[in-house]
């Protein structure tokens, strides 16, 4: 029941425009932050 009472709050957030934009700058950021994580750990074995 909880759940989706925060499901349906957090509902219009993701038919905003500009939320939308920001998380997927986000995404793409801690994209490249995993690949570097990646190499890193990859290069050590």
């Amino acid at each position: 029941m909880r759940r989706a009472e925060i499901d349906a709050d957090l509902a219009p957030m993701g038919r905003d425009p500009e939320y939308r934009a920001e998380v997927l700058q986000m995404e793409a950021e801690f994209a490249v932050a995993q690949w570097e994580a990646l190499q890193t750990v990859e290069t050590q074995t």
